[in-house]
């Protein structure tokens, strides 16, 4: 189900708010288990959406055996999230993703992302100019990267942080 002032479209969650200013996305206590391509997708100009709490896991990849993301952020979407937990997921944990799109971590695991079928598979995936700022997480057990940055105004800034145990 998708939350107030949205729509649900195959599976995807749509802003339907008159204006981007309505739309505040809160998700606390959830879980987002077994989901094709990803467990939550944040896109555009949201104002404000937090995270607690929560677990995305298991997300599969597509049929051509790309994404299966726990949580993927993009064309500016802003996100705070804090002690939730990323485990078993396809090509990323957490995918953020082009400018304007800001993402904060407190105190969260990422943890058993699969190899997927292009080859760059992370923990984190963070690149075309996004922010994002990892404080006292956890990136572990991921193939074949903990973290993977690219795109020209990537910013990654990360404390008291721990990448661990990268698979092959």
């Amino acid at each position: 189900d998708c939350p107030a002032f949205y729509d649900c479209v195959e599976g995807w969650c749509y802003a339907t708010a008159a204006t981007q200013d309505e739309i505040l996305v809160s998700i606390t206590g959830s879980a987002f288990t077994d989901n094709i391509e990803a467990g939550a997708l944040l896109l555009g100009d949201v104002p404000v959406v937090t995270v607690a709490d929560s677990l995305f896991a298991r997300g599969e990849p597509k049929a051509d055996g790309t994404r299966g993301w726990g949580l993927h952020a993009q064309h500016g979407a802003r996100a705070s999230i804090t002690s939730s937990a990323f485990v078993d997921n396809g090509d990323a944990a957490l995918t953020i993703w082009s400018d304007r799109t800001e993402v904060d971590v407190f105190d969260s695991l990422l943890s058993g992302t699969r190899k997927g079928s292009e080859g760059i598979s992370a923990g984190l995936q963070v690149g075309n100019g996004a922010v994002v700022r990892l404080h006292g997480a956890a990136v572990a057990r991921s193939t074949p990267f903990g973290v993977y940055t690219t795109g020209a105004g990537t910013r990654l800034e990360m404390s008291d942080s721990l990448i661990d145990d990268t698979q092959t």
